[in-house]
């Protein structure tokens, strides 16, 4: 209970800070893994996002894919995913934007007592209105357990990271995405985070940042003979 209570209180002036200001969107995320053989996961992850704290819904995201651990420090990831933009005035009318993607990705670890070092390097092919673009995004995402030295159910732990997407088409740069937040192990298989997220979108049109409170939702179905050290980062 108390590290229940701990958690909501981290999460407490974000919140508050977050129904004042209001110009804030909302990000909600909830993502399955599976563990279905030996260092084998399946992922599925579904997205909304909104303009505004509660409404102006106007994107989504079904996504999926496969994860395979070479070891503990080392993943190796493809996936596939419809993402979907909206006119948040006439969500009946037609999609302003429908993307196709794929990506590959490898992933590594770092553990450094309670420092957790997450570097995810991924290559995006998209398909957006048909035409075809590339992508590439590198994250470096921290997690630190605050009453544990390993994330085990009943840890609260703070996570940040920075990503940074680029394009092979001038002007080449296309974004950042800055993160800091919450999580809490509720359970072996339960995470739950909330944080702020800040994006911000570049191009020879237009550029802006739009701050987000973003809530995530994590169920992780591991193996009884799964040793490795928890890492509970944000698929997305």
């Amino acid at each position: 209970m108390k590290k229940c209570l701990l958690f909501f209180a981290c999460c407490l002036p974000l919140l508050v800070f977050a129904q004042k200001d209001k110009v804030w969107g909302s990000w909600t995320i909830a993502n399955v893994q599976y563990e279905f053989a030996p260092r084998w996961f399946a992922y599925m992850e579904l997205q909304a996002r909104s303009h505004a704290m509660a409404n102006r819904f106007f994107y989504y995201e079904i996504k999926g894919g496969l994860n395979y651990r070479i070891n503990k420090d080392f993943i190796a990831f493809v996936g596939f995913g419809n993402y979907g933009t909206y006119n948040w005035q006439n969500l009946r009318g037609m999609k302003t934007q429908d993307e196709l993607r794929i990506w590959e990705q490898f992933v590594i670890n770092q553990y450094l007592s309670r420092l957790k070092f997450e570097h995810r390097f991924r290559f995006e092919q998209a398909w957006i209105n048909k035409k075809f673009r590339n992508r590439f995004r590198y994250r470096i995402n921290l997690i630190v357990p605050l009453n544990n030295k390993t994330v085990q159910p009943g840890t609260v732990f703070l996570s940040a990271f920075d990503e940074l997407f680029l394009t092979d088409t001038p002007p080449f740069f296309m974004r950042n995405r800055i993160y800091a937040g919450v999580g809490y192990q509720v359970t072996p298989f339960l995470t739950m985070q909330l944080g702020w997220l800040n994006q911000f979108n570049y191009s020879f049109a237009a550029k802006g940042a739009k701050n987000n409170l973003m809530l995530s939702l994590n169920f992780r179905f591991v193996r009884k003979d799964n040793k490795f050290e928890r890492m509970p980062t944000l698929p997305d």
